[in-house]
């Protein structure tokens, strides 16, 4: 059994971006409070190392820097609804992103990842090209396969004393990911079904009408007409794959959007009815309240920390 030794702390939404060297991160806080992680890091050169313990559940997109790759463990997942690309993520499983690739994904609270940023160049020698012909996105390792061990062993480090990770050790663990998932056999290869491929594809036909569509006024039936599909499925793809109702996604998609923009190097100075209005929230009673039931605190002590930061 692992040990619990996570000490959660209210991560900024805007920042967060910076902190895991992604770029256009959206991060969607489905179930507060949030956005609560445990989050240790390290940069040794251009290398760099994150693991992290999630407090909430999130639903996150975003895409890599040109030139880089991240190579990612799952240690646990805090339930099985716990995703990427619409793919079922479970302990163990070893995950390869490829840069201009867009990347989505839900991870429950309790869930324990860590990942490596390396530059293509150093990493494609290790496995014969960077395609998703030679690199899956997700595999699955057998219990005795040495790479669980280089990625526990890191994780310790990172948590423990991050300042003695070495460029050696994240080289040797990449090139060790790069070759154990250029090594997989078909069946190693984890593949949504065809089902839920579809269930899931209209999902994100649903989703990116709501965040195109986050201003406006957004009925049940637009959702519907956006994927396709009847109410009755739509509910059932939505708590299949973001854990909650399209309603309460809807509000957890513009109560995020607010929480960044207060977040943001200028929200000090934005008015917070503004920044409401412009992520189509009118009533600003209700606002409040569900800002504090999502993220622990109200609008104001949000830009309040901007200002102070």
């Amino acid at each position: 059994m692992r040990e619990s030794t996570e000490v959660f702390a209210r991560h900024n939404l805007f920042d967060l971006c910076q902190q895991l060297q992604v770029c256009d991160l959206q991060l969607i806080v489905l179930d507060g409070p949030g956005p609560h992680l445990d989050l240790h890091q390290c940069r040794v050169g251009e290398l760099s190392a994150v693991t992290c313990t999630m407090g909430f559940r999130s639903r996150a997109s975003f895409a890599l820097p040109d030139g880089w790759c991240m190579l990612m463990y799952v240690h646990a997942v805090g339930s099985d609804t716990s995703w990427y690309q619409g793919t079922t993520l479970s302990e163990g499983q070893l995950l390869t992103l490829l840069p201009g690739m867009p990347n989505e994904m839900v991870l429950e609270p309790g869930t324990i990842v860590t990942h490596l940023l390396i530059r293509t160049e150093l990493l494609a020698p290790y496995c014969g090209g960077l395609s998703r012909q030679h690199l899956p996105a997700i595999i699955a390792t057998t219990p005795e396969h040495p790479i669980h061990a280089r990625y526990r062993s890191l994780d310790r480090s990172l948590r423990q004393a991050a300042d003695a990770v070495t460029t050696q050790e994240l080289k040797a663990i990449a090139r060790a990911h790069a070759e154990a998932v250029a090594a997989a056999s078909p069946l190693d290869k984890i593949i949504a079904s065809h089902a839920r491929r579809v269930r899931y594809i209209s999902f994100r036909q649903a989703e990116d009408f709501a965040r195109g569509h986050m201003r406006e006024e957004i009925y049940i039936k637009d959702l519907c007409s956006a994927a396709g599909i009847s109410p009755r499925t739509l509910q059932n793809v939505f708590f299949e794959f973001a854990g909650i109702s399209p309603n309460r996604y809807l509000s957890a998609l513009r109560l995020s959007a607010a929480c960044c923009s207060l977040s943001a190097p200028d929200g000090g100075r934005r008015s917070i009815s503004s920044v409401a209005m412009n992520c189509g929230i009118w009533d600003m009673s209700r606002f409040s309240a569900g800002y504090r039931r999502a993220f622990g605190e109200l609008p104001r002590d949000t830009q309040n920390h901007r200002r102070a930061a």
